[in-house]
C-alpha cells in the first residue's frame, strides 16, 4: 500500500519533445496572431494565386466595359487624381481606397504592399466613397454603383472560393481543387451578395433621409431651418447608425465571405457573425488587421524572388540560344525595383490603373511575353490570395475567442454527394450520405 502511493507522489520526467509541444502550444494561446504564419503556407498555393490574378483581370477587364456604358463619366471619378502624401496615415487611406491613389517610388515599400494586400476591400470602397458624396450627378452615381456591384460579384465568387479552400486546409487540412471550390461558391453566391447589401442598403435609406431633409430645406429655408434645428438629434442618430453600418461593412465584409465559406451558411448567419466578432473583439481584430502587414511583406518578398528566379533562367537560356535581342523578361534579383521583374511590374502597375502593357515587337518577343504572363499572374495574384487567407485564419480565432469553438471546426460537405438536415440549434449541417 506504502509503495502504490510512493509510486503515484514520484515526480515524472517530461521529455524535451513534450517541453517543446507544450512551449510551442502556450506560445500560440498567448498569441494567437501568431497562427496568422499560417495565412503564408496558405497563400502560397499556384491555384489560389492563379484565382487571386484572374479576379484581377475581371475587375480591370468589367471596368474597361463599364467604361463604354452611355452614362460613364468622361474621366475617371472612382481613382481620382495620383497625389503624393508623407503622410504614414494619409498613404495608408490611400491604399485602402478612402482617398485618391498613391504613387509608390517602389513596389518594395510598406504602402505598395498594403495597396496590393487591400485590393479586394479597395475596388468595393472607392465606388463607394462616391455613392455617398453629395453633390454627385446621376451618371457618376451610376457609374459608381455599377462598379461596386461589379466587384462585389467577382470577390463572391472568388473570394468565396478561396476562404472555402482555406478554411478546410486550416481547419481539416484537406485541399479541394478549384472546380469544387467554385461549386460552393456558386451555391452560396446569395448569401455572400445578402450578407453586403443589407447593411449597405440600410446605410442608403439613411442617405436618402438626410437628402430628403436636405431637398425639403432648400424649399422653404425658414420654416424647415427651425424644423430641422428642432429634429438636429434625429439626424445625429442616423449619422450614427449610418457610421456604425459603414464600419462594421467596410471591416466586416471579408468576415461574411470566411464566416459563410466555413460554416455553409445563409447570407444572415455570416452577418450576424461578422458583426458580432467584430463589435465584441474590436482589439483583437485590429491585432489580427495589423500583424497580417508584415507577414504578407515577407511573404510577398520570398513568392516574387521565386518567380523572379525562374524566370531569369529561362531568359538566360534564351539570350544564350538566340543571336538576336529578345525581349528582356529578366528579373530584378536580388531585390531591386521590382523582385517580380519588367512583365510583373507592368501588370501590377496595369491591374492598378496606373498604366497600360505595351504589345510590342516581334512575334517571337511576344510569345516569350505571353509565356512570361503566366508567372507575373501568379505573382500579382499573391495579395488576393493571402488576404482571403489572413481573412479566414483571423475569422477562426476570432470565432474561438469569442465563443470558443475549436479551430478545427469546420462544415466539411462534398459538393457532389451527401444530404441536408437541421441541428437542434437551427443551423444547418451537411453529413455525407455515405456515412
Amino acid at each position: 500500500m506504502d509503495a502504490f502511493w510512493l509510486s503515484d507522489m514520484t515526480p515524472t520526467k517530461k521529455t524535451d519533445d513534450n517541453l517543446t509541444a507544450t512551449s510551442q502550444v502556450d506560445l500560440q494561446e498567448l498569441f494567437p496572431a501568431l497562427r496568422l504564419l499560417r495565412a503564408s503556407g496558405l497563400a502560397i498555393d499556384p491555384r489560389k494565386m492563379l484565382l487571386g490574378g484572374v479576379a484581377l483581370v475581371l475587375l480591370v477587364s468589367g471596368d474597361w466595359l463599364i467604361a463604354f456604358l452611355p452614362f460613364a463619366p468622361g474621366e475617371d471619378l472612382i481613382h481620382g487624381a495620383i497625389r503624393n502624401e508623407s503622410s504614414a496615415v494619409a498613404r495608408l487611406l490611400g491604399c485602402a481606397g478612402f482617398t485618391a491613389r498613391q504613387q509608390f517610388d517602389s513596389w518594395l515599400s510598406w504602402d505598395a504592399a498594403a495597396f496590393a494586400l487591400l485590393t479586394p476591400v479597395r475596388t468595393l470602397i472607392e465606388p463607394a466613397r462616391v455613392i455617398f458624396q453629395t453633390g454627385q450627378s446621376w451618371s457618376t452615381l451610376a457609374f459608381a454603383w455599377t462598379q461596386f456591384i461589379w466587384a462585389l460579384i467577382v470577390w463572391s465568387l472568388v473570394g468565396g472560393a478561396l476562404c472555402r479552400m482555406n478554411a478546410l486546409q486550416f481547419a481539416r487540412r484537406k485541399r479541394i481543387g478549384i472546380r469544387a471550390a467554385f461549386v460552393f461558391s456558386r451555391r452560396q453566391f446569395t448569401g455572400y451578395l445578402v450578407a453586403a447589401l443589407v447593411p449597405l442598403s440600410a446605410a442608403v435609406i439613411l442617405l436618402g433621409v438626410h437628402w430628403l431633409l436636405r431637398y425639403l430645406d432648400s424649399l422653404a429655408p425658414s420654416v424647415n431651418g427651425v424644423v430641422l434645428g428642432l429634429g438636429w438629434f434625429f439626424v445625429l442618430f442616423t449619422s450614427f447608425l449610418m457610421g456604425v453600418l459603414l464600419l462594421g461593412l467596410i471591416i466586416g465584409w471579408p468576415l461574411m465571405i470566411a464566416a459563410i465559406s466555413s460554416e455553409d451558411s445563409d447570407g444572415f448567419d455570416g452577418l450576424s457573425r461578422s458583426f458580432g466578432y467584430l463589435f465584441d473583439r474590436p482589439w483583437q481584430a485590429s491585432v489580427f488587421a495589423i500583424s497580417s502587414l508584415p507577414v504578407f511583406m515577407a511573404s510577398r518578398i520570398l513568392v516574387a524572388t521565386l518567380i523572379g528566379l525562374t524566370v531569369s533562367l529561362a531568359a538566360n537560356v534564351v539570350d544564350q540560344e538566340e543571336d538576336s535581342k529578345m525581349l528582356d523578361v529578366r528579373l530584378a534579383i536580388p531585390l531591386l525595383n521590382s523582385p517580380a521583374g519588367d512583365v510583373a511590374d507592368q501588370m501590377e502597375r496595369t491591374l492598378s490603373g496606373e498604366s497600360c502593357i505595351s504589345l510590342s515587337g516581334s512575334m517571337q518577343e511576344f510569345a516569350i511575353f505571353a509565356w512570361t504572363c503566366i508567372p507575373a499572374l501568379l505573382y500579382v495574384g499573391f495579395g488576393p490570395s493571402f488576404f482571403w487567407s489572413a481573412t479566414t485564419v483571423s475569422y477562426f480565432l476570432l470565432r474561438q475567442s469569442d465563443d470558443g469553438t475549436p479551430l478545427d471546426s469546420v462544415v466539411d460537405w462534398p459538393e457532389t454527394q451527401g444530404t441536408r438536415s437541421s441541428d437542434s440549434n437551427g443551423h444547418r449541417s451537411h453529413r455525407n450520405s455515405t456515412g
